[in-house]
């Protein structure tokens, strides 16, 4: 059965309209088109992404046992429920894509990308979206993979790790602001020969610097005590075994809520720990800003205006 249903089912939907593709994916998937069904539900979810369609999406991949994007679809509407859903019915959602989860990490491992200040994600030469990306949305294959993270006026980050079964690799990727580049032979440089007299004032860069280090380190350390809380949760969960150990008044109940609570400490550190990193990386932004950014000599262009 599907985990989410929608208004009947037409034949084929127009172009880029994301209920059509639903309404088609649930039609496909009763007359037993699973593979038809997969991406029908993805198409939907790509034009506006939604719980339901990657729900939906990720149980028709668990069922083709494409194990990668069932994990990310699963993942992505786990995190993605709507607060006004029914508490029975969220329950009882959450537990089935919880073990639908837990079975798919038994194939595949996944990524947790952080940086300095919000930069483009390429894995594999593939551009996954921005900074910082989470464990619940995606998942890879087992093995090798590289990293690479782009900020415009900074150099290129990269990195390359192996990613193990069931594990969650954290990957921290730093990134340096490119210099200005020399002036031609013959123009003077911005300040000439003064311009030391007019530098950047160590009064503000100091605080700057030790502000953004410190954000940097806590929202660091948040992310690595959510991943602590994320990883007792799924460690809880395993140890109660079967396909759906948390259904509504079992002999689970009360370490299903302990789960439940480890997940929810795990959310709230890791917005924390995004915060800080944001405070963080405007901090060392404007740290760069500061620092690079061209002063005058107080020498007259004989205008009458001080360059």
């Amino acid at each position: 059965m599907i985990l989410f249903t929608s208004v009947p089912a037409q034949a084929q939907p127009p172009p880029e309209d994301a209920e059509a593709y639903f309404r088609r994916g649930k039609a496909l998937y009763a007359a037993g088109n699973t593979a038809g069904a997969y991406e029908a539900y993805k198409r939907s979810h790509e034009l506006r992404p939604s719980y339901d369609a990657a729900g939906n999406a990720g149980q028709s991949a668990f069922e083709l046992e494409r194990w990668r994007d069932a994990c990310n679809h699963l993942g992505y509407s786990l995190g993605h429920l709507p607060a006004s859903m029914a508490a029975e019915r969220r329950t009882a959602v959450q537990q089935r894509l919880r073990a639908l989860l837990q079975n798919t990490l038994q194939h595949v491992g996944r990524l947790r990308v952080t940086t300095s200040d919000r930069a483009e994600l390429f894995v594999d030469d593939v551009s996954v979206g921005y900074s910082p990306l989470d464990p619940q949305t995606y998942c890879v294959d087992v093995g090798s993979h590289t990293i690479r993270a782009e900020l415009a006026g900074h150099s290129p980050s990269t990195s390359t790790v192996a990613v193990m079964v069931g594990e969650t690799t954290v990957v921290q990727l730093p990134l340096s602001a490119l210099r200005a580049a020399p002036t031609p032979d013959g123009v003077p440089s911005p300040g000439g020969t003064d311009a030391a007299s007019s530098g950047p004032s160590a009064a503000v860069l100091v605080p700057l610097g030790v502000g953004a280090a410190a954000s940097l380190g806590l929202g660091i350390g948040l992310m690595v005590l959510a991943e602590g809380k994320f990883s007792d949760a799924d460690a809880a969960f395993a140890v109660l075994g079967g396909g759906n150990p948390c259904i509504p008044g079992g002999p689970n109940a009360a370490a299903c809520q302990a789960v439940s609570d480890l997940e929810a400490d795990g959310d709230t550190l890791r917005a924390g720990g995004i915060a800080m990193l944001a405070v963080g990386g405007a901090a060392t932004v404007g740290a760069l800003v500061y620092g690079l950014w061209p002063r005058g000599d107080g020498q007259n262009d004989g205008n009458g205006d001080v360059v």
